[in-house]
């Protein structure tokens, strides 16, 4: 039951992933220097969807998500890493020690990608298909076959 509560936790988080083509081969390993120093404010807009507030105020709410959370990553590697780690949590038979490792890299995971997790709040079904493409992208350009 824990398992199916943290895949269905994990999958939003899936779905507001991704722009470079690093791939976290192993979710043991940290991979928030490199992957801050390649991400920037205008990268983060680009990602955001402008339409329904303003830039200014999307800047500002990085800035506020930043301070709480610290760096944020890009869309694509969201994806590409909630990705990996939900795949990890719905296999069958995982110790308790690779549940709570799983956990505890899914949280981490969580707090790089704050910035993505409010965003679909009321979304048309063209902006839920734009968003999928978008994601399906991310991860075949990672090489992640879905």
């Amino acid at each position: 039951m824990k398992r199916i509560f943290y895949a269905l936790l994990i999958f939003p988080i899936i779905l507001f992933s991704c722009k470079t083509n690093e791939i976290c081969e192993d979710c043991d390993k940290d991979n928030t220097d490199s992957l801050a120093d390649t991400t920037n404010v205008s990268d983060m807009m680009m990602d955001i969807d402008t339409t329904t507030s303003s830039a200014v105020e999307m800047t500002e709410n990085l800035a506020t998500i930043e301070k709480k959370y610290g760096e944020q990553w890009d869309f694509c590697h969201c994806v590409v890493a909630n990705d990996s780690v939900n795949k990890a949590f719905m296999k069958d038979n995982i110790s308790d020690k690779e549940f709570n490792r799983l956990d505890l890299r899914s949280t981490f995971i969580m707090n790089k990608c704050q910035a993505f997790l409010g965003l679909d709040g009321s979304r048309s079904p063209d902006d839920r298909a734009k968003h999928e493409r978008k994601v399906k992208k991310c991860l075949k350009d990672a090489g992640i076959k879905k």
